[in-house]
């Protein structure tokens, strides 16, 4: 009887060590996001191109905020550029980030993120539905270091 206790409690303690473990891994992959992120680039997965942002496009950046906020501050065009700037939310779970608000709802599969670089995929727009393999852009950003 003592041995089927100390077994479970050694189970028990097995089991809640594991998964913290987990959740500090997607804390911490959580907290790699936050910051601000600045548009380099992109590629075509399909044909293998890859392209340099443009100065307009190179002001793009993206702002993750701890509480779950997205600013995202676009810029387009050619010099005069446009800019458009709208708030979101996000949330990640495992290597998928889903962006909500009233403009839009995109789930982006994480390609690449780590301490200096983000590359992410979007499979999914509210407007046009899943994103076909040969329609897809891996976007790439860097953080930007204040």
């Amino acid at each position: 009887m003592k041995f089927n206790k100390t077994l479970l409690f050694i189970l028990g303690f097995l089991i809640s060590v594991s998964c913290s473990k987990d959740d500090n891994a997607s804390d911490d992959s959580r907290q790699l996001l936050i910051g601000k992120w600045r548009q380099t680039g992109s590629v075509m997965p399909s044909s293998g191109e890859s392209y340099t942002a443009n100065y307009c496009e190179s002001q793009t950046i993206f702002e993750y905020l701890n509480n779950g906020e997205l600013i995202r501050n676009l810029s387009y065009g050619e010099t005069p550029c446009s800019t458009h700037i709208n708030q979101a939310s996000f949330e990640k779970k495992g290597n998928i980030i889903t962006i909500t608000s009233s403009e839009v709802y995109y789930k982006l599969k994480i390609i690449t993120l780590n301490s200096t670089t983000l590359k992410y995929e979007m499979f999914y727009d509210s407007q046009f539905g899943t994103v076909d393999d040969s329609d897809k852009v891996i976007d790439i950003f860097t953080r930007v270091n204040e």
